[in-house]
C-alpha cells in the first residue's frame, strides 16, 4: 500500500499459507525491492528506498528471528548506493562476507554488478570490467517488442543451488514494457562464484 510496508507469509507445505503479517514499516520515503539472507547470527535484510540519497538506495538491518519486527533492528550507518543508481538487489552471506548483487546504470543499458562487505558499512566493489551479469546486445526477439529490438538489461537476480551448480535467474529485456526470464549456471559453490570477482584483481 503506497510502498509503505513489507508483509510476510509462511507455509509448512507450500500449499497452505498463513495470513500476511506486517514485519516492516518504511522509516522514511517509499520501499521498493527487499532481500533477506541468513548469516551466522540470524538474518540480514535490505530494502530499497527513495528516502535518502538517490532513489533505490540500499539500507540494511539485522534480525535474530523471522518473527522480529524489522524496524527495531535497522543499522543506521549501513547503506549502499546513496550517490549512484542501484536497484534490483540480492544480498547473500558467504564465509564471513555479505555480497550484494545490484543493478548499475550504463549509457546505455543496465547490468548486474557485485560488491561486498564484512560489516554492511564499508563496501568493496568488484572491478568495473567484472560485471556479475552483463546484458547481451545480440539477444533479440524480446517479449512484446519488435523482433529487432536488442537487449540492454540484465537485472533482478535470484540465486539458488542445485546439486553442484549455482543457478542465477535474472530478467533481460530493456526495462520497459516487458522482459524475459533468463538463467545462468556456474559449476561450483556460491562462495567460489562470489570470491571469483575479487581475486587476481591487480
Amino acid at each position: 500500500s503506497g510502498r509503505q510496508y513489507v508483509e510476510m507469509t509462511w507455509s509448512e507445505d507450500l500449499e497452505k499459507w498463513s495470513e500476511p503479517v506486517k514485519v516492516f514499516n518504511s522509516p522514511k520515503g517509499e520501499i521498493f525491492n527487499v532481500s533477506l539472507t541468513r548469516d551466522d547470527n540470524g538474518f540480514v535484510f535490505l530494502w530499497e528506498t527513495n528516502g535518502l540519497g538517490k532513489t533505490f538506495t540500499m539500507c540494511f538491518g539485522r534480525i535474530d528471528s523471522l518473527s522480529d519486527n524489522w524496524n527495531d533492528h535497522i543499522i543506521e550507518s549501513a547503506v549502499y548506493g546513496e550517490h549512484k543508481y542501484t536497484g534490483g538487489p540480492e544480498v547473500i552471506f558467504e564465509n564471513g562476507w555479505y555480497y550484494l548483487l545490484y543493478l548499475e546504470a550504463l549509457k546505455p543499458g543496465w547490468e548486474t554488478r557485485i560488491t561486498r562487505s564484512k560489516n554492511l558499512i564499508d563496501w568493496e566493489d568488484a572491478p568495473l570490467d567484472r560485471p556479475f551479469i552483463p546484458f547481451n546486445k545480440h539477444h533479440k526477439n524480446l517479449p512484446l517488442h519488435d523482433s529487432n529490438v536488442e537487449e540492454i538489461n540484465a537485472s533482478d537476480p535470484g540465486t539458488t543451488v542445485y546439486g553442484d551448480e549455482v543457478i542465477v535467474y535474472f530478467t533481460g529485456g530493456i526495462q520497459q514494457r516487458a522482459g524475459d526470464l533468463q538463467w545462468a549456471k556456474y559449476h561450483g559453490t556460491v562462495n567460489e562464484l562470489m570470491t571469483s570477482f575479487f581475486t587476481n584483481t591487480d
